[in-house]
């Protein structure tokens, strides 16, 4: 068969994602595949976020990915990790082992966190929630406030939303707006 009389595909021929999967995710096409799309930038799709906010959450994202890549596949015995002694011994340095073992983006991602973390753990909560492990900010709120159901016209269940939802909602907009402002590079 040439390529001129190659069938085209249809739409309907597409893979759909699971109803489980986009339930919990934003869905976008890839070519003839779908990927969930992160909520950061669907913030910023919506203009909910500034750039400069987005391009902050962007930045922690990619280190505190990049750090869990390298902790996962990097065992501390690996030449590039092990860069000598640690502790306070006669022979070896006073800088911690820990600190001798990490790569540069477990070393970004921990100045972020302790410095997102003076503002408070939900801060941090609300951070890693967002643009580290790519849950909604409906997510997050349910999390943190609770839940109720809600249910349409003819009593079928809709969706589960924050308790307060505007109002709760909002405060975590705000709140991951300020955090994003306290990402300094």
């Amino acid at each position: 068969m040439t390529r001129a009389k190659r069938k085209a595909r249809k739409p309907s021929d597409h893979i759909e994602p699971t109803r489980e999967r986009s339930s919990r995710n934003i869905m976008e096409r890839a070519g003839m595949a779908y990927r969930a799309k992160a909520p950061i930038r669907e913030l910023f799709d919506r203009d909910k976020i500034t750039p400069a906010q987005f391009d902050a959450l962007c930045y922690y994202r990619q280190q505190a990915q990049q750090a869990e890549d390298d902790s996962a596949t990097m065992s501390p015995m690996h030449p590039d990790k092990a860069m000598g002694g640690g502790g306070g011994s006669v022979s070896g340095s006073t800088i911690p082992a820990q600190l001798l073992r990490a790569t540069p983006a477990q070393i970004e991602t921990s100045r972020i966190e302790r410095d997102i973390l003076g503002y408070g753990q939900w801060a941090l909560d609300l951070l890693r929630h967002v643009a580290r492990d790519d849950k909604t900010l409906c997510a997050w709120c349910i999390e943190t406030h609770g839940g109720r159901e809600r249910y349409d016209g003819k009593g079928r269940l809709v969706a589960i939303v924050p308790v307060a939802e505007r109002r709760v909602m909002r405060e975590a907009l705000l709140s991951l707006k300020y955090i994003a402002g306290a990402i300094v590079r």
